[in-house]
């Protein structure tokens, strides 16, 4: 508290910088300074700095904590009914077609929480604004009868997108938005995203936190390179977003299979449904991490082998039972399970029926 007053008197006297400086011993916790500007030149400024307005009593604050909350795509991660609810094709997901409605959404009340919400009637017209500019973004989701079901916005500056906010009316309809929003910007080649503080929702997406030094330098670098202002749409819809697979790079070189079978199943994939060797039409090579079909390939062998096994160990105990011979044996699985005719190692040969002496 006495940090925050020091910060409120200094504003009153005008001794506080219009956009302060994160790195600035001159802190409350995580409040930096006083927002009394949100203008669009303000607003990507500031967020180049590595701060952002927060306030739900008063002024606006300039926020910047010790640790950031942000997502590197190769650790994203889609929940298993959020999969199930995209193939069924319950919903449509749209960019930049209702931000008004989006934002009213997400500052509505929420059950089971205190109705003090941080988007203030000045925050809504000052990402309005920015969407007029080109700098927000709003994801809707919509069910078959037009009703938006869920959704969120935020700000792509360079190649950063900062998560404001997220609302839900049905269940994983946010989780539909969110990874609908980040396949595509992977394709379009963003760095990560950064959504402030840490949450449990976050959380399972696979958002970690990093401490304040290493994001500002990741931030300034990212949004001073080139990014696209203007209005989103969609490219690819929630069906085939629900078909990408989580794989981590370590995970990735743990599960790679053998190299003499690399080329007979990687390369019949890449062959029949890929562009290119390194990722769905029209990626860049090496970015995607979301549509890699390695770990679907390495389910199938694991089930192949796993019937080839019961079926040698099935013949070996009819085998030892005396209900089969050797020469029954000479399948392709059992001569390769076994010795060069066939039989199985350990097997007690089969009891031949008795037969009369000759006379």
């Amino acid at each position: 508290m006495p940090g925050l007053t020091k910060l409120w008197l200094k504003d009153q006297v005008g001794l506080l910088p219009r956009i302060p400086d994160p790195r600035s011993e001159e802190q409350a916790g995580i409040v930096v300074g006083v927002a009394r500007d949100l203008s669009v030149t303000t607003l990507v400024a500031a967020a180049k700095r590595g701060i952002y307005p927060l306030g739900h009593v008063g002024a606006p604050k300039w926020c910047s904590p010790k640790t950031r909350a942000v997502l590197f795509f190769d650790d994203f991660h889609i929940s298993k009914s959020a999969r199930r609810s995209m193939r069924k094709g319950q919903y449509r997901v749209t960019f930049d077609q209702a931000f008004e409605e989006v934002i009213v959404a997400c500052s509505e009340p929420r059950p089971g929480h205190w109705h003090v919400n941080w988007i203030t009637p000045a925050m809504k017209h000052a990402y309005a604004r920015l969407f007029d500019a080109g700098f927000a973004h709003s994801i809707e989701v919509w069910d078959h009868e037009g009703n938006l079901k869920g959704g969120g916005y935020g700000v792509a500056i360079g190649r950063v997108f900062i998560g404001e906010s997220l609302f839900s009316h049905a269940r994983d309809t946010s989780k539909i938005a969110v990874a609908v929003l980040m396949r595509h910007l992977v394709e379009w080649g963003y760095s990560f995203v950064d959504t402030k503080l840490m949450n449990p929702l976050m959380e399972s997406f696979g958002f970690q936190e990093i401490p304040r030094d290493r994001f500002l330098s990741m931030n300034e670098k990212a949004m001073n390179a080139q990014g696209w202002v203007g209005r989103w749409e969609v490219e690819i819809g929630p069906e085939e977003v629900a078909t990408c697979t989580r794989i981590e790079k370590r995970q990735r070189q743990k599960r790679r299979p053998p190299e003499s079978l690399v080329g007979a199943y990687d390369g019949v994939w890449r062959s029949s449904r890929h562009a290119g060797p390194d990722g769905p039409p029209g990626s860049r090579p090496g970015r995607c991490r979301l549509a890699r079909p390695g770990s679907q390939l390495g389910a199938c062998r694991r089930a192949r082998r796993a019937v080839r096994r019961s079926r040698r160990l099935y013949a070996a105990f009819r085998l030892r039972q005396g209900l089969l011979s050797p020469l029954q044996l000479r399948t392709p699985e059992m001569v390769g399970a076994g010795r060069a005719d066939g039989a199985v190692p350990g097997a007690v040969p089969a009891r031949q029926p008795d037969r009369p002496e000759a006379l």
